[in-house]
């Protein structure tokens, strides 16, 4: 139906479609035109730079006779707007005209926001901080931005600082917003990154580069935003090495998240034109080297062998030392992508050749790569060619520090293939003896290592190999002079320990045990007692000396110190092996403490059951101390009733369905209970935990909980190790029982006794009333809102016989 407002709105949509205002937009619903959805951008220069704000506009049949309703959906923080969007303006209330229309309405918002009224606020907060405290308002109006809208607005003015703020932020903005964030932010930062300095344009490449590599975005708008950047600046090499270097690391970053076809049909002209012109500098060479190890195992063998193996194998004869050792770096995966048969006929040779070339750089790059491809060697290659020849360097080539550096860190993967492959003693004795000149090479770092990798060498050897191979190197390990390989070894002493067992231990370990125990550096000392796990006190001797401290303290200590003795008293729990000592222990924290009279001791109580929940598994808690924690959740005292709200998440952890089905809703009932708690400060604590407790994942029995994360599944994984650990810690439950009831009969015993005290007070006072009345004296009699008249006590003295 076509009427006098809906003409009108026609009209206005025109004129808006066709003369849009800088800085604001609308357009009616598809299916209603009486209803509009408008965008205001902040004005330049105000704290509402760089924001989109949302409105809604809802007309009558009267317009435009009549103003519309004008609410912002954004939330808003001006003197002017209202708590549920609604704008104080003139304009549209009596100051309203008919000449107005949805273009006027916008304009006149929008010059609100920077020009507002705090005469007639709507927020009052809002209008006092604008009027008082302009620095503070425009603080609190930039935190009611958007992360994307904030940035936006720290790129305004393109300050260096501001740029690189928001560049280190783009990776997190980008994983938390998705494709929008990207979209709004880097135009803006490519448009003036050319005037940018070196460093920040390679902080804005590899992030970039960490977008791809973490894949915070999927592979089509990987294809679609970042890789025509890359792309696009690698054609045009930047005239800084350093920024032309981060262009191609970006590009290797991308590469593996892409499809094949957008590689072919995008990257492939761009690397194909990159290589031909590699005869011009040592810079594109390098350039090209890179880009075709990328590309390379994204490829088919048949595109590979075609377009990149002839020019690769080329660049591993230059001239230029670098070249060689940019192509060294990539002849693993090439490798990878031709297949067997193609690199033990054309690419082992050539790397063998590089390990024989005359820069040390060149022969290092080319060890990394020969251990790179050892997989795709057939085996009789491995054993006559490859293996051989890395034996050999490991021996003749300790006392070069480079070589001895790259061989010690390849040494784990270079023995896990001797394993797997040829297990007998002779073979792998004989890389163990290689190890040992690694190990006593004159480089420190080294040596350093070989000694963070013993536990693993160790593994592939076993312990049988140990006496024979590895106990003198271990030895000269905890002599070594330097501090930081005695460290190493000290970190993994524990597990070495572990793997050898009982007896080889007691005969071959105390020796260097006692060493490192006694090292003259606090590193060593520091590594060997983390790893280690010594047992320092007897159960007896922490239940003698340190329980009584922990509970002297929990009982009578400040404030600060009573977690760190509930946590001792927790530790004690967890750790003593005697039944009795920790039924007795447990029973005195329920006696003294958890049905304490005193409400502090029910406190402490609590605070002790935060420790009991990090140190014991889901089971053991729900079965020892939940009951008693819901006891305290309907404590006389406002105060434990406060302290228990916070547990309620970690107690809803504990329960496992379907055997906790009952547990769970007495703890549902307790929190909605303590949620409409007459105490304030109960509620609102009760209330802030409930979004928390309602969004923790139920475990289930012999199956996966709906909607568990990584790190519940860690939780879950953490909890099933304890509760291993756990089957001999139960405690004597018929005792635990027995304080428990014995608690329920002397609550009801106090309660029999309080009513008893007030009866017996009440029967005195009736006494002397008799007594008066006998003795014809009358009380005073005052009106009950009359005050007492001057130098009146406001206590009426028992008259005396």
């Amino acid at each position: 139906m076509s009427t006098t407002a809906r003409k009108r709105l026609m009209r206005d949509f025109k004129r808006l479609h066709i003369d849009p205002p800088q800085g604001v937009n609308g357009s009616p619903a598809p299916d209603n035109i009486m209803q509009w959805n408008a965008v205001i951008f902040g004005p330049e220069d105000t704290p509402w730079d760089g924001g989109t704000f949302r409105l809604t506009l809802e007309f009558q049949e009267e317009y435009p006779n009549k103003a519309p309703v004008v609410k912002f959906k954004s939330t808003m923080f001006h003197p002017n707007i209202y708590a549920d969007g609604g704008i104080c303006l003139d304009i549209l209330q009596n100051q309203w005209s008919p000449i107005y229309d949805v273009s006027a309405i916008l304009t006149s918002i929008q010059s609100l926001l920077c020009d507002p009224n705090p005469n007639s606020p709507a927020n009052s907060e809002a209008a006092r901080l604008y009027s008082e405290n302009r620095r503070e308002y425009n603080r609190r109006v930039s935190e009611g931005l958007s992360d994307i809208e904030r940035a936006k607005a720290l790129l305004v003015n393109n300050h260096p600082v501001s740029q690189r703020a928001v560049i280190d932020s783009l990776p997190a903005l980008v994983k938390s917003k998705g494709k929008s964030a990207y979209v709004h932010l880097a135009s803006s930062l490519l448009n003036n990154l050319a005037a940018q300095p070196n460093d920040a344009q390679v902080a804005f490449i590899e992030a970039i580069a960490a977008i791809g590599r973490d894949k915070l975005l999927s592979a089509s708008d990987v294809a679609d935003c970042l890789l025509p950047n890359v792309l696009a600046n690698i054609s045009h090499a930047p005239a800084s090495p350093e920024v032309a270097d981060a262009w191609i690391k970006a590009f290797q970053a991308l590469a593996p998240s892409l499809d094949r076809a957008v590689l072919r049909s995008k990257a492939l002209p761009v690397v194909m034109a990159k290589a031909s012109a590699s005869e011009t500098s040592v810079a594109s060479r390098l350039a090209s080297c890179a880009l075709l190890g990328a590309l390379a195992p994204r490829l088919t063998r048949e595109e590979v062998e075609q377009h990149f193996l002839r020019r690769g194998l080329t660049m591993c004869q230059e001239v230029d030392y670098v070249v060689r050792m940019c192509m060294c770096d990539q002849l693993a995966g090439l490798a990878k992508a031709v297949g067997r048969d193609v690199t033990a006929a054309q690419i082992l040779p050539e790397t063998l050749e590089l390990v024989k070339d005359d820069d040390m750089r060149v022969r290092v790059a080319a060890v990394g790569a020969l251990v790179g491809m050892l997989e795709v060697l057939p085996q009789d290659l491995r054993r006559s060619k490859a293996m051989p020849r890395l034996r050999q360097l490991c021996t003749e080539n300790s006392g070069e520090a480079d070589m001895a550096r790259c061989l010690s860190r390849l040494m784990p993967t270079i023995f896990a293939r001797v394993i797997g492959e040829q297990d007998n003693d002779q073979e792998v004795g004989s890389f163990l003896s290689s190890f040992r000149s690694l190990s006593a090479s004159t480089d420190a770092t080294a040596r350093q290592t070989c000694a963070s990798h013993v536990f693993t060498i160790l593994q592939g050897a076993t312990a049988r190999r140990y006496a024979t191979h590895l106990h003198d190197t271990l030895m000269t390990m905890v002599a070594d002079q330097d501090e930081n390989v005695r460290a190493a070894l000290a970190g993994q002493f524990g597990d070495v320990c572990r793997l050898l067992g009982k007896e080889r231990c007691q005969h071959y370990m105390k020796r260097p045990l006692l060493a490192l125990l006694g090292d003259s550096t606090h590193a060593v000392k520091a590594a060997i007692a983390k790893n280690i796990g010594v047992t320092a006190f007897t159960s007896d001797q922490v239940y003698d000396n340190l329980v009584p401290i922990a509970v002297k303290y929990l009982t009578n200590g400040i404030a600060s110190v009573m977690p760190a003795a509930a946590d001792a008293v927790a530790a004690s729990l967890r750790t003593n092996r005697r039944q009795h000592q920790r039924t007795e222990l447990y029973g005195r924290m329920l006696r003294d403490f958890a049905h304490g009279r005193c409400f502090m001791r029910r406190c402490s109580f609590l605070i002790m059951a935060a420790s009991l929940l990090a140190r014991f598994s889901a089971k053991y808690f729900a079965e020892w101390c939940l009951s008693t924690v819901l006891e305290l959740s309907s404590d006389p005292v406002p105060l434990v009733r406060l302290r228990v709200c916070p547990l309620m998440p970690a107690l809803r952890s504990t329960l496992q369905l379907p055997d906790d089905a009952e547990r769970l809703d007495k703890l549902s009932a307790a929190l909605v209970t303590l949620s409409t708690d007459p105490d304030a400060d109960v509620a609102a604590a009760a209330r802030a935990v409930t979004g928390e407790f309602q969004s923790k994942p139920v475990r289930k029995k012999n199956e996966a909980s709906p909607g568990a994360d990584v790190a519940f599944a860690a939780f879950e994984a953490a909890d099933k190790k304890k509760a291993a650990e756990e089957s001999d810690m139960s405690m004597f439950a018929d005792e635990i029982e027995r304080m428990k009831a014995e608690n329920g009969l002397d609550k009801r015993r106090q309660a029999a006794a309080a009513t008893e005290t007030a009866a017996s007070k009440a029967k005195p006072a009736a006494k002397v009333a008799v007594a008066d009345n006998k003795a014809g004296i009358k009380p005073p009699v005052r009106k009950p809102d009359a005050l007492p008249a001057a130098g009146e006590s406001l206590i009426t003295p028992l008259p005396t016989t």
